[in-house]
């Protein structure tokens, strides 16, 4: 998931004349600018020389715009977090060096320049904790994976075989991994079928382009709770599949028979003495019912009925007036939690019956995660691992 309303002036605007400056002279660009007696948003001479690259040195321009949006996309508080959070794996306080500058922007690019390896890693981070829409099983051994150079070969082998016989495409396949704590994430890349761009050439020609894209794949490995998860494009027996594959691998060849079980219990929610308790120091100003999806039974016809307001109380006079049978069975719900922080948060999310949550990983989203068990909607149990 990335940040919307990117656009490069922008980045400019938000972003201090010196750092501009020391940026542009490391690339040996715009060197015809003058940054040092101007207004700090002053950018529109500095945008038409980045544009104009485009027509005298298009990989240059590439870069000044790739860049951008990086900066752009990390300048969250989020970004900024995890750009800290990635110093302390490096033992570096940026938490201390940050402190002192102006502006999440001046931020961003300040590590973006001092520690390339550290915004890097961030910026995997950021991506992958704000991925939504993750496929879940538990009751797997609540251990870390051993992971070894021949594990990983094997993964990308098998994955490989499986997008070449299933659906010919895959001939290549790269598996990477980065662990945060008790959870591990594993990014496979296999190749995909070829598409055709049209594009143009340096002599402002149009021509056609042949390339192959990659599938993105990926697989959350949660040690601490038994569980793995998995994103990427396709219907439940494709994703149920490439667990598969990633069980029989990286965890036992014995749990790969392992059969979806219910994991999120969503009935209580129709249930007006449903209670959905917090911390008091998580300061958590409200939540509400945004949406409710049931079906139910009548005269031996399957009925659906989707049901959206603003707030729980609208939810429940609507299903008061439907006079909603004793025998629904919930099937999806939309929630909205806000936070008081310094500027108020708000996390809507969905869970669909039996075991499908859109929920990512950021600290607000693993609050959430932590009160769906706490409130006896996320039902999913922990296999004990081998002693």
């Amino acid at each position: 998931m990335t940040r919307q309303g990117y656009e490069p002036r922008k980045v400019l605007r938000k972003t201090d004349n010196n750092i501009l400056q020391e940026y542009f002279n490391h690339q040996g660009l715009l060197q015809q600018i003058n940054f040092g007696n101007r207004k700090e948003t002053e950018v529109e001479d500095v945008f038409e020389a980045i544009f104009s690259l485009a027509d005298t040195s298009p990989l240059d321009y590439r870069e000044v715009d790739i860049t951008l949006r990086r900066i752009y996309e990390m300048s969250g508080e989020d970004g900024i977090m995890k750009l800290i959070q990635e110093g302390q794996e490096h033992q570096l306080n940026l938490n201390e060096t940050l402190v002192n500058i102006n502006g999440n922007y001046n931020k961003s690019f300040r590590v973006f320049l001092d520690h390339p390896e550290v915004f890097q890693k961030a910026e995997m981070n950021h991506f992958l904790s704000c991925l939504q829409g993750w496929k879940e099983i538990d009751q797997l051994p609540a251990k870390p994976i051993e992971i070894t150079s021949e594990k990983l070969n094997s993964l990308e082998s098998q994955i490989r075989d499986y997008f070449k016989n299933k659906e010919g495409r895959g001939h290549r396949c790269k598996v990477e991994y980065h662990q945060r704590g008790h959870r591990t994430y594993f990014c496979a890349y296999p190749e995909d079928y070829s598409v055709t761009d049209i594009i143009y050439d340096q002599g402002n020609t149009l021509e056609r382009v042949n390339r192959k894209p990659v599938i993105q794949i990926y697989f959350l490995h949660d040690a601490k709770n038994g569980r793995l998860l998995i994103k990427t494009r396709g219907g439940f027996d494709k994703k149920r599949e490439l667990q598969n594959i990633f069980i029989e691998v990286m965890i036992s060849p014995e749990l790969v028979t392992y059969k979806n079980r219910k994991i999120y219990q969503l009935n209580q929610f129709i249930n007006p003495d449903f209670l959905m308790v917090t911390p008091p120091e998580d300061n958590v100003n409200s939540i509400n019912i945004k949406m409710i999806r049931f079906t139910y039974f009548k005269r031996e016809k399957k009925r659906r009925v989707i049901l959206e307001a603003d707030t729980t109380d609208e939810i429940f006079d609507m299903i008061n007036s439907l006079r909603v049978p004793v025998d629904t069975e919930v099937t999806m719900i939309k929630i909205q939690i806000i936070f008081k922080r310094e500027h108020e948060q708000k996390i809507t999310f969905e869970l669909t019956y039996p075991d499908v949550c859109n929920l990512g990983d950021s600290e607000l989203e693993m609050k959430i995660k932590t009160y769906l068990k706490d409130w006896g909607v996320d039902i999913g149990k922990v296999m004990e691992a081998d002693t």
